[in-house]
């Protein structure tokens, strides 16, 4: 098909520490070294992203392009050099660059072209706003409910505020990665994306005493646990050994929730996501069913992450889910 712009790009997060539960796939423009001068970038502007007859904000618009097109511009050695930045209304710095789409030329400008776009086929994304870095955190969709999440002035709160995200890509020496903001005088202590509506407003959360991270030597601590705040039930450590084919047995730690009273348990997440330290953030029903919902924050050596485990719809002989996790690292 002539109009077959999206080239699929393999999974998404392919490494331990980004694998998810379910799969997820990554659509992709064709990259380019920098060098050619038929570099490839997809609209990201959910209205659609306007080419006009000069580098400037006023000029005539030739044509607005459909999210999720893919178009050409100009790239070559140049860009590594840096070109001049500017900021649009809504203060999203970027730059001008000659743009081809259909036979038609003129400029975009480049805060709305991005590199990919990330297909949302789960119920439920954690987010968190302007995280673009090593990564894209660019899930863009109509079909779902975007929001913040606030605290209150002593931490004792949440508010949860639906909100029109503002997609844009960073743009430094080339299209950047892609990321969001919320547009509001503060970001978000973090957010998500919902196909079911969640309700607005505060609850209450509860915040463990914080436990010290040790994270550099690479050895968990097999003893450490944590009890959830109003609940019957504790996060801990379990050592699995693996064995995969032939290869040397692995033994791995993993979390797990565990009802105290009863005695049964359940694994929290999938064993391929690897870690060195954990730490519960806080508890609290954010998902208004009357029962506790919690964050952890996880991390290795170089990278960290969040993880929102939700009581809604836990399945078969849970207490809670995986609800969304992202992560950062440091590029090294």
């Amino acid at each position: 098909m002539k109009n077959l712009i999206f080239l699929m790009a393999g999974l998404l997060f392919v490494s331990s520490l980004h694998a998810q539960e379910d799969q997820e796939y990554q659509i992709r423009a064709s990259s380019s070294d920098g060098t050619r001068s038929d570099c490839k970038a997809i609209v990201i502007a959910p209205s659609g992203l306007k080419l006009r007859s000069r580098p400037d904000f006023k000029s005539t618009t030739i044509v607005v392009i459909p999210f999720g097109k893919e178009v050409s511009y100009g790239c070559d050695a140049s860009l590594s050099q840096g070109v001049p930045m500017v900021y649009d209304a809504d203060s999203i710095a970027g730059a001008w660059l000659r743009v081809f789409w259909r036979g038609q030329h003129g400029y975009a400008f480049s805060g709305y072209l991005g590199n990919g776009i990330l297909k949302m086929d789960k119920p439920f994304y954690l987010l968190a706003e302007e995280g673009a870095w090593c990564w894209d955190d660019s899930y863009i969709s109509s079909d779902y409910n975007y929001y913040g999440v606030y605290p209150n002035a002593d931490t004792s709160s949440f508010v949860i505020k639906k909100l029109r995200p503002l997609f844009f890509s960073r743009f430094e020496y080339g299209i950047g990665g892609i990321t969001f903001t919320l547009q509001q005088p503060k970001p978000s202590w973090f957010a998500f994306a919902s196909r079911e509506p969640f309700s607005e407003g505060k609850f209450q959360i509860s915040k463990p005493k914080p436990a010290p991270l040790n994270i550099w030597n690479g050895e968990p601590d097999q003893h450490k646990k944590t009890d959830i705040p109003r609940t019957n039930w504790e996060i801990k450590i379990k050592m699995d050994t693996i064995q995969e084919n032939d290869d040397t047995p692995d033994v791995r730690q993993r979390l797990i929730i565990r009802d105290k009273k009863t005695g049964t348990w359940h694994y929290l997440f999938d064993r391929s996501i690897y870690f060195h330290a954990w730490d519960l953030k806080w508890t609290g029903d954010i998902d208004g069913d009357d029962i506790p919902d919690f964050m952890l924050d996880i991390s290795t050596g170089h990278e960290g992450g969040m993880m929102l485990f939700l009581s809604r719809n836990p399945g078969k002989w849970k207490f809670v889910k995986l609800a969304g996790m992202y992560f950062w690292g440091d590029c090294c």
